[in-house]
């Protein structure tokens, strides 16, 4: 049975990743987390990927045309009905109405309509979740440095065409599992360099928003979801794929380039 505390701790958790990484109280939590130990920190992963989950799916949303105009100008066209007519009205038409301002005013947020900077970017999304899947611990569905034996070995968990980069030998191979970001399945492989341990994500790049031909971009993620020494990551695509590299050094993710296939 879960203790109590550990109840309130989450609830409180829950609050503080729905504030601005900047956000003093976010801040505290974060250390907080840190000093709970690894069931926290499981929990505030989880709370954060969530929410970026969310994030991604609002940038996704088309707004319609003249939609931010026609929002403004109701106040000045509706009058204000009497309470006899309001309670007349049936629930669903205002249902529908509070639906459709909800995902208007969420959209027009999360794509900068609002006079600001987008909440996030689906490069610093990407880094954020790519980073928290390499801290993680996780077992691999296959054992091999054999490409081959690998691709083989996630043929049915993998929903597309596995495709490795050409890492010039840089770095070895070790296996690799089915995982996801969000609700969206990722090959994740791990490799290795002088004892330096990497993981490969490939995505498909339209379940991000990332664009077609993006080249190596290195992203470091910032904010106190990072952690006090965040950590680089690599990112590009190739068509309708897309990876994500993280190290756990990142002056050895930095001598790492994929060469043209």
């Amino acid at each position: 049975m879960i203790p109590r505390d550990h109840e309130a701790w989450r609830r409180a958790m829950g609050e503080a990743a729905s504030l601005p990484p900047d956000h003093p109280q976010r801040v505290e939590m974060q250390a907080e987390v840190s000093r709970l130990g690894a069931w926290a920190e499981a929990e505030w992963l989880a709370l954060l990927e969530e929410g970026e989950r969310w994030r991604l799916e609002l940038v996704r949303v088309e707004v319609p045309e003249g939609l931010e105009d026609r929002l403004l100008s109701i106040p000045a066209e509706v009058r204000v009905p009497t309470f006899s007519r309001l309670l007349g009205l049936r629930r669903g038409i205002w249902a529908a109405v509070a639906a459709a301002l909800l995902v208007a005013v969420g959209a027009w947020l999360a794509l900068g309509q609002g006079g600001s900077e987008p909440s996030t970017r689906p490069l610093d999304t990407l880094a954020m979740l790519a980073m928290n899947d390499h801290l993680d611990t996780h077992s691999l569905d296959v054992t091999s440095g054999d490409p081959k034996e690998v691709e083989a070995g996630l043929y049915e968990r993998i929903p597309f065409e596995i495709r490795w980069p050409d890492f010039r030998g840089a770095i070895r191979l070790e296996g690799g599992r089915r995982c996801t970001l969000g609700s969206h399945p990722v090959c994740f492989t791990t490799w290795r360099k002088d004892g330096v341990r990497f993981t490969l994500l490939q995505i498909r790049r339209r379940d991000f928003g990332l664009p077609e031909h993006l080249a190596p971009t290195t992203v470091t993620p910032k904010g106190a979801a990072a952690g006090k020494k965040p950590l680089d990551v690599l990112i590009w695509t190739e068509g309708d794929v897309g990876w994500a590299l993280v190290a756990d050094d990142p002056s050895a993710l930095a001598t790492v380039r994929p060469g043209p296939r």
